[in-house]
């Protein structure tokens, strides 16, 4: 990881989209780590160890944990979070504590306005 670069974590379950987020973050200047189940952000999380600036998670990630479910455990961290899913759940994510919603449309640019303006630019 390089050093002065925000780290952020992005959390689903499809590969294509882990793949296609990561990328974008790191031309972007970010270091970016993947989690392909809520599962194992959760574990992550309650380690404590290398935290994140910000978690980037899908809403659902076909396993026994959801997004809500890195929220719930990210919120006392004060780790902001944006959700990313095919539907829109924005009234859910408001209050759920999260930082924000961006749908999976597979134009990044709109999801990298809102990590900028979540961790306050690079």
């Amino acid at each position: 990881m390089a050093a002065g670069k925000k780290l952020v974590w992005v959390v689903d379950d499809e590969q294509s989209i882990l793949a296609a987020v990561k990328d974008r973050l790191e031309s972007n200047d970010f270091n970016a780590a993947t989690f392909t189940t809520a599962e194992d952000a959760v574990k992550a999380l309650s380690r404590g160890e290398n935290l994140p600036a910000l978690i980037i998670t899908d809403n659902d990630t076909r396993s026994a944990m959801t997004g809500m479910d890195v929220i719930q455990s990210a919120v006392y961290k004060k780790i902001p979070i944006i959700i990313q899913a095919l539907n829109d759940i924005s009234t859910k994510v408001q209050s759920s504590g999260a930082y924000g919603f961006v749908p999976k449309t597979g134009d990044y640019r709109a999801l990298m306005i809102m990590v900028n303006q979540a961790i306050g630019g690079k």
